[in-house]
């Protein structure tokens, strides 16, 4: 129980961090669609969320996020 524990305890941030970029994929159909406006700018219609692939809905949220405040630079 231990040992899974431990192994839980290390990998956990590991994940989070590796969830923390958005897909190229979701990234290229967003450039598409929102063009020279910021994704924020883009999504304040309801229209633009209509026309995202639902499996890149998650990664349209993050992008927004990281516009709010930055990327997140891992401590030295």
């Amino acid at each position: 129980m231990f040992k899974f524990l431990v192994a839980a305890f290390v990998l956990l941030p590991l994940q989070c961090a590796a969830a923390k970029a958005p897909s190229r994929i979701c990234v290229d159909k967003v450039k598409a669609l929102c063009g020279a406006r910021t994704v924020t700018t883009c999504f304040v219609y309801s229209s633009s969320w209509q026309s995202v692939d639902e499996r890149c809905l998650q990664d349209v949220e993050l992008m927004i996020e990281l516009e709010k405040t930055g990327p997140r630079r891992p401590a030295r």
